[in-house]
């Protein structure tokens, strides 16, 4: 079997996903930052915006502000051969709340000027900031390098929030630290004392789970509504960071079809027919790519979809290609032998059985993992 322990793996997908709510959104990324990258996040983000219910004033503030945040890895960030420390990106909106944590590595000879900068900005008023962004503008040649101090000052002041930062030592290079950045926007009032409070809550979080995200070499999680347009940007993301190459050619093919499963077959146990919630995530391990994907689904449809991927499973190459031609020719009814398009193609193109697992969550609904694997 080409997959990875699926039950053990399930039980860490639900537990990051069992929380979400309509128009809930978490966005992670880890590896190179490009303009290109950052471009497509932003449409993400934009489609996902657009649904929600906040006003034009604050989508507007939240949309700025991502984009600040995003630039301020590639204004920050240097460069390191280790893998642990490729660059990160967490966009996270739930419950009232918006909030964006990059991290990237920086030499430790320019920690103490980023540590200044950052709490001379925390101590200003926001009067103070915007006078200080007017200094800088006038006095500062903005160049990548040059137009840090600026983004952050717009970031705090356009947020309301202090910036919350920490670093991290790395123990593999005595040159270099790991810089966390993380900013908050409310849609709700809170008090600043509790917001700082889960400020530094929240970015710990985000520490840990970097070491698992680290551990596992997991390059891109989407948790949230698997609509059309969502689908079509995590393509986006996916194609513009993997160099054009026989194993991202198949890797799109796959991709396109588990993302698409969850965009038509998902179920919902709040009613809400219009909205599609799983989560998806790939990562690399031992020279292969892994692609998970989980959504909730009606109990009433497990056996005829466990025998499905049971029989797929147990047909070899040459079968596979047969069944797939045959299917071509055929109307889309799922039986046992008569799988659906989808499954058949990402079996063939992949190569490798299909790991599954259902966990269930009443007597209607079940967490569904469906993984796959190729080189």
């Amino acid at each position: 079997m080409d997959t990875l322990n699926i039950s053990e793996f399930s039980k860490y997908m639900y537990s990051l996903f069992h929380d979400i709510d309509k128009n809930d959104l978490e966005y992670i990324y880890k590896g190179d930052i490009t303009p290109k990258l950052i471009s497509n996040i932003l449409d993400l983000a934009k489609t996902n915006l657009a649904n929600a219910k906040d006003t034009i004033k604050v989508k507007s503030r939240i949309y700025f502000i991502m984009g600040e945040g995003l630039q301020n890895i590639t204004r920050h960030q240097d460069t390191s051969n280790n893998s642990d420390l490729d660059s990160l990106i967490v966009i996270d909106k739930r419950k009232g709340r918006y909030s964006i944590t990059t991290g990237n590595p920086i030499k430790k000879e320019n920690i103490k000027t980023l540590k200044e900068k950052i709490d001379k900005i925390n101590n200003m008023t926001v009067k103070e900031l915007r006078e200080f962004a007017r200094q800088i503008r006038k006095t500062t040649q903005i160049t990548d390098k040059g137009g840090a101090s600026l983004g952050l000052v717009e970031i705090a002041k356009r947020s309301g929030n202090k910036l919350t930062y920490t670093f991290k030592d790395i123990d593999s290079d005595a040159t270099v630290s790991y810089f966390y950045f993380s900013t908050e926007i409310l849609t709700n009032p809170i008090k600043k004392e509790t917001l700082r409070e889960k400020d530094l809550k929240n970015l710990e979080r985000t520490k840990q789970f970097h070491q698992f995200l680290n551990k596992e070499n997991i390059l891109l999680s989407f948790k949230g509504d698997f609509n059309q347009d969502n689908v079509l940007y995590l393509l986006d993301i996916l194609r513009g960071q993997m160099p054009v190459s026989t194993t991202s050619i198949k890797l799109n093919n796959i991709l396109i079809e588990l993302l698409q499963n969850i965009e038509k077959h998902a179920d919902n146990i709040d009613g809400i027919t219009e909205w599609k919630p799983g989560i998806f995530l790939i990562h690399e391990k031992d020279g292969k790519f892994y692609l998970t994907a989980s959504n909730y689904i009606s109990n009433s449809r497990i056996k005829i979809l466990t025998d499905s991927i049971d029989y797929v499973n147990s047909l070899d190459k040459k079968d596979i290609i047969k069944l797939y031609k045959e299917k071509i020719l055929q109307q889309n009814v799922v039986t046992a032998k008569q799988t659906g398009l989808g499954i058949i193609d990402m079996r063939k193109r992949s190569g490798s059985k299909f790991g599954y697992s259902f966990h269930q969550i009443d007597d209607k609904y079940s967490f569904f993992t469906l993984q796959i694997s190729t080189k």
